[in-house]
């Protein structure tokens, strides 16, 4: 994936180390909400549902973002009627299954803004939360497009930082109990603020 300068207020100031957020390599600061926005969605069915939550779900200064699950159907693009609903299963089911989402529960207002966490009052709903997966970037003399590679791939177990306030499930710190357990790993506590993402295999 192409690195990126930067964008949004102080493009043009280094950052002290370089970051990679989503695969994506940047050396200048950056808005996290322009890059969350700016995502440009693919072919894959997963990758428009992804680009569904990004671009018209509630965006946070950290470039978390949340959509209500049950307007993901007439958003997304997907088709309608039960053949929708059957391919918005799939998308979703891989969005959860690699790690791109995670589902919670937040609340809508009167007009179906969606917060999260929850605002006493508003009615509760089921969301996707994006967090975007921010990592230390490749130094500038580092040979372009290392660690990008989009073909087929297995993906190990990782930790995935939750936006401020978000809780891990119960099924993500069994998981990452279980794979300490199984790999003998140091790491015996999920740390405050951080998901599980178990190892799997990604498209692309």
């Amino acid at each position: 994936m192409a690195a990126h300068e930067g964008r949004g207020r102080g493009a043009h100031r280094a950052l002290d180390e370089p970051l990679r957020v989503d695969g994506a390599a940047y050396f200048h600061e950056y808005d996290p909400k322009v890059v969350t926005r700016e995502h440009v969605p693919g072919q894959a069915n997963w990758s428009k549902v992804l680009h569904t939550v990004r671009h018209l779900g509630r965006v946070f200064d950290d470039g978390s973002a949340v959509f209500a699950e049950a307007d993901l159907l007439k958003r997304s693009r997907l088709g309608r009627g039960d053949r929708g609903a059957f391919l918005l299963r799939n998308a979703v089911a891989q969005l959860l299954r690699e790690g791109h989402v995670t589902r919670v529960v937040g609340s809508v207002d009167a007009t179906g803004h969606p917060s999260y966490p929850g605002v006493d009052g508003e009615a509760a709903a089921e969301m996707l939360l994006y967090a975007p997966l921010v990592e230390p970037g490749p130094h500038p003399d580092e040979p372009a497009g290392e660690g990008s590679d989009r073909r087929e791939h297995w993906v190990n177990g990782f930790l995935r930082k939750l936006p401020p306030g978000a809780q891990p499930s119960e099924r993500q710190l069994s998981l990452h109990q279980r794979t300490v357990e199984q790999e003998e790993l140091d790491d015996a506590e999920l740390p405050p603020g951080y998901t599980f993402v178990k190892k799997h295999h990604r498209n692309g």
